[in-house]
């Protein structure tokens, strides 16, 4: 039995997308950021391989633990890279989610836990052809990951961000990434990042910035009600009306000096800016949420918020329900979170205070 792993990742916040075209020609551009909570902890070692003959009975499957939906979704994706030749067909693998991040609460949690699937599993795979598409071992302060090359001493070396040679065989190999891959960049990056929707190459789509380490952000979900997601989140999206080509342009000029705000230690700015994109965002995709927020608890949060003189004001993250106020310190967040405690507007909702993450996901060898 080989030695194990541990992979880390943050959650991803998604701002809202920013579209060009329609139908078929539609082009997704967007703004969001990653955060240090909630997070994915995956422990994966490799098993004895099985016999070929035996591939595909029951004595052939992956051990896996932790969440229901998590058991589901990794045994499906080890099932697919096996498939699709990613894997050998006889491997096997002992897997615990031992941390989750929620699902269907804005958070991109489908994408962070196949991407720290896939990392994991090939890790750990005797076949060494997609070994190298791991996030940096030990990525420190606010620099993303370093690009991945694996050493014989089993660490990484390397000194530039990811490749597009990685960004392309995550792409390929977990089926991310369709509309915006955000999470996908910050899985390797973290920070905060504007993907633009443009006729451009992959290298030129993405802008990215580290966001202050003082900063936080207090997430609010309303209790028991999950965002669209699936077959459902696709019927939505299509008949969402087209975006006009004057909204897309505000909202890629707000990201950009969110970007900059963010660069600049700029707090006021950074929350004014983001405010007035979710607040667009919100108001396109009405229709199809039935307000500027998908929840009406967050709608009573920010009507308590309205009056406070450049106070934060709720951004939604994708479909919801989870909304994010942006806050400068650990005291700010915890003032925002009586005064909403003492107005009422929290009772059944989860509120989480959570850090930036500057870095990509982390991995972590361990012996048996």
């Amino acid at each position: 039995m080989s030695d194990g792993v541990i992979v880390r990742t943050g959650a991803r916040l998604h701002f809202g997308l920013a579209i060009s075209g329609s139908g078929p020609a539609r082009r997704y551009g967007g703004l969001g950021m990653m955060i240090d909570q909630p997070g994915f902890e995956v422990r994966c070692r490799r098993l004895e391989d099985v016999d070929a003959e035996l591939y595909g009975t029951e004595s052939s499957r992956d051990r896996i633990a932790g969440p229901e939906w998590s058991v589901r979704r990794t045994q499906k994706q080890l099932d697919e890279l096996r498939s699709a030749g990613r894997l050998p067909k006889t491997s096997r693998f002992d897997f615990a989610v031992v941390e989750a991040i929620p699902q269907h609460c804005g958070f991109g949690s489908g994408t962070q836990l196949a991407l720290a699937v896939f990392t994991a599993a090939t890790e750990l795979s005797s076949s060494n052809d997609n070994a190298n598409t791991s996030p940096r071992r030990e990525p420190s302060g606010d620099q993303p990951a370093k690009s991945p090359t694996a050493c014989a001493s089993g660490l990484y070396d390397g000194d530039l961000l990811p490749s597009l040679n990685d960004f392309f065989r995550l792409k390929a190999a977990t089926g991310r990434g369709r509309r915006s891959k955000i999470g996908l960049y910050g899985f390797l990056n973290g920070g905060l990042i504007h993907e633009v929707d443009r006729d451009r190459s992959e290298s030129e789509r993405f802008s990215r910035e580290a966001i202050p380490e003082s900063w936080r952000f207090v997430l609010i979900t309303p209790e028991q009600n999950a965002g669209p997601s699936g077959n459902t989140e696709a019927d939505l999206m299509q008949k969402l009306p087209p975006m006009s080509p004057r909204l897309t342009n505000r909202l890629h000029e707000l990201a950009s000096r969110i970007l900059q705000a963010a660069t600049n230690e700029d707090f006021p700015t950074f929350s004014e800016e983001l405010s007035q994109y979710g607040r667009l965002v919100g108001a396109h995709f009405q229709p199809a949420q039935g307000g500027t927020f998908f929840d009406e608890r967050i709608e009573r949060i920010d009507r308590v918020l309205a009056d406070r003189v450049n106070g934060p004001r709720p951004v939604q993250s994708s479909w919801g329900p989870t909304a994010v106020l942006p806050v400068q310190s650990d005291d700010a967040a915890a003032e925002l979170i009586q005064n909403l405690n003492e107005h009422g507007v929290l009772d059944d909702c989860e509120v989480l205070t959570t850090r930036p993450l500057n870095r990509g996901a982390s991995i972590e060898y361990v012996a048996d």
